[in-house]
């Protein structure tokens, strides 16, 4: 987890796995939910889904860090080519 999360921002999902509020996400990348929704609508992002549970979003633990691992190696190449070019 992350240090500005308690254990009640989060809502157990499949094992070893949770839910983690839209509005946490938000503030974990320091972004506004507008620019998070858009992430979230547009393809080339690959940004996860997010779950609806109770009139409330969520997004899994998981599917994020995935994507952070996939964000950064792509960043990592982008950089790589830049500097080659």
């Amino acid at each position: 987890m992350f240090s500005n999360t308690s254990p009640v921002d989060c809502v157990p999902a499949a094992r070893g796995d949770a839910f983690v509020p839209f509005k946490v996400i938000a503030s974990e990348f320091s972004i506004c939910t507008k620019t998070l929704k858009a992430w979230g609508q547009r393809s080339e992002v690959g940004f996860p889904a997010a779950v609806s549970i109770r009139g409330r979003w969520f997004f899994s633990r998981k599917a994020i860090e995935e994507w952070k691992k996939v964000a950064a190696a792509s960043a990592a190449a982008g950089a790589s080519t830049l500097r080659a070019s």
